[in-house]
């Protein structure tokens, strides 16, 4: 998966599209603390929100 480099404010907007790599990213944002202050409550929300969108790889 390639990385994107956005801000935050454009990933939120990207996530509400759907995509669940735009999903990931913010999971990703907010573990790192890269762009936003880091929280983990928060990452770990947008990562279980990915993994539900995510389609199934056979």
């Amino acid at each position: 998966m390639a990385r994107m480099d956005m801000s935050a404010g454009h990933m939120e907007l990207a996530a509400q599209t759907g995509g669940a790599d735009a999903l990931f990213e913010l999971g990703m944002l907010y573990s790192t603390g890269r762009v936003v202050d880091a929280n983990l409550v928060v990452a770990h929300k947008w990562f279980n929100l990915a993994a539900a969108r995510a389609t199934p790889r056979l």
